[in-house]
């Protein structure tokens, strides 16, 4: 009976949520008496109490196992490995409801057990912590996450929708002893290696089937917001690019009476423009920490919004060029190739974009800003030859601040 109403529900999906549709297709679920109603672990598996799920109906099954797929596809087991994971639990669950919203209408009775966003208003109210509910929906779990730490929560704080976000791994796979397999996964996802390779065919998953749900013509506020939330820039990059696409951003032929037209000497001629290419050197030396590489990542999907990018690890040496033609592209093909961990030497990396850049292509160095070369002769005459070369050049960076003529420096908060 859960088989074929599962099979009903994913039927009935496609037509409400492509985007839900496409999670819940992916992942792995397990049917097990040994919790009480539903919970993900770090196996990214979806556990659900047979039970349970029996007395509810279509709509709030198909709530259940979206929220719980939700929590799979944005990594919140693993991104809630913090001190207070109940409050953590508590903050991702009203991001996920407020999400869901959007999608799909459950019962009163799912209503009374699961957390939103007004409800998250009215809990900090209580305690002073005002917070409008337009800026309570714009933020990230973090930032709510934080704001629940304000509270003097008595003997520990209250959990979310059941504590579905477990600690525990249940049996190395993510499922109990003696569970039922309801879906096995895809194999693209659960046949990784390591639980970061499968984080990382979740973020594809999601920006594959935000792209659906686009198609679609409905995306919800909160949907936005998560999937903003995994791939975020700190940097406005759309402001500091704006000189190297001044010249008719977003055209690609205009007139002008510059000059007149070859053909007739009456008619105004025609100028063409290109978008440039944005060149992204990326600093993977030995000194760069997992989060930053992460956040460099979501500093080149912000770019790839504006232009195609091409992207370029680095450390004492340059490695081979990753085009990206889209933000889909930078999770697809750049996310899980950036490599290195040497030394942090900028000369070679500088040397090959000045041979492959064309005039007035656009050029960001991602880096810690602990680069060994940076004072030589040579390394300071290439900086300068890039960013004359270039519309614009900038160089970002998450620790050492530099001051490099003709470089716009921009400083890179990783939290």
């Amino acid at each position: 009976m859960i088989k074929e109403d599962f099979d009903k529900i994913k039927a009935a999906l496609m037509a409400i949520s492509p985007f839900m549709s496409a999670l819940l297709r992916r992942a792995r679920i397990v049917l097990s008496e040994s919790i009480p109603t539903a919970c993900v672990t770090l196996s990214y598996s979806v556990v659900v109490n047979p039970n349970f799920l029996e007395m509810l109906g279509y709509a709030d099954k198909t709530w259940v196992l979206g929220h719980e797929t939700v929590h799979i596809a944005f990594d919140h087991v693993k991104r809630g490995r913090v001190q207070y994971p109940r409050i953590w639990n508590l903050a991702a669950d009203a991001v996920v409801n407020n999400m869901l919203e959007g999608f799909i209408r459950c019962s009163n009775e799912i209503k009374r057990f699961s957390i939103r966003m007004y409800d998250m208003q009215s809990l900090l109210y209580q305690f002073n912590i005002r917070v409008n509910h337009d800026e309570l929906e714009r933020m990230t779990v973090e930032e709510i996450y934080k704001l629940l730490l304000k509270i003097p929560w008595p003997r520990g704080p209250a959990g979310g929708d059941g504590d579905d976000l477990c600690e525990r791994d249940l049996d190395g796979r993510g499922e109990p002893s003696g569970g039922e397999v309801l879906q096995d996964g895809d194999p693209e996802i659960y046949g990784k290696g390591t639980s970061e390779e499968v984080a990382d065919e979740w973020r594809k998953a999601i920006v594959k089937a935000y792209a659906q749900q686009k198609l679609a013509g409905k995306i919800p506020a909160g949907l936005k917001r998560l999937v903003d939330d995994i791939l975020q820039a700190k940097v406005d990059w759309r402001a500091l690019l704006r000189q190297g696409f001044h010249n008719g951003f977003g055209k690609t032929i205009v007139s002008t009476w510059r000059r007149p037209s070859r053909k007739h000497a009456d008619f105004p001629g025609v100028h063409r423009f290109t978008y440039p290419r944005v060149h992204c050197l990326v600093d993977c030396s030995g000194s760069i920490s997992e989060k930053e590489i992460e956040q460099f990542v979501g500093e080149i999907y912000a770019l790839a919004k504006q232009s195609p990018v091409s992207v370029r690890a680095w450390d004492a040496e340059a490695y081979e060029e990753i085009r990206a033609e889209s933000q889909r592209e930078v999770v697809s093909k750049v996310a899980k190739r950036l490599k290195g961990g040497g030394g942090t030497v900028i000369k070679p990396a500088l040397e090959r974009t000045l041979e492959l850049m064309r005039p007035k292509d656009i050029v960001v160095i991602l880096t810690d800003g602990e680069i060994w070369d940076i004072d030589e002769a040579e390394t300071r005459r290439l900086f300068s030859e890039v960013a004359s070369k270039s519309s614009v050049s900038i160089l970002a960076s998450t620790h050492r601040t530099l001051e490099i003529p003709m470089w716009h420096f921009v400083k890179v908060v990783v939290d």
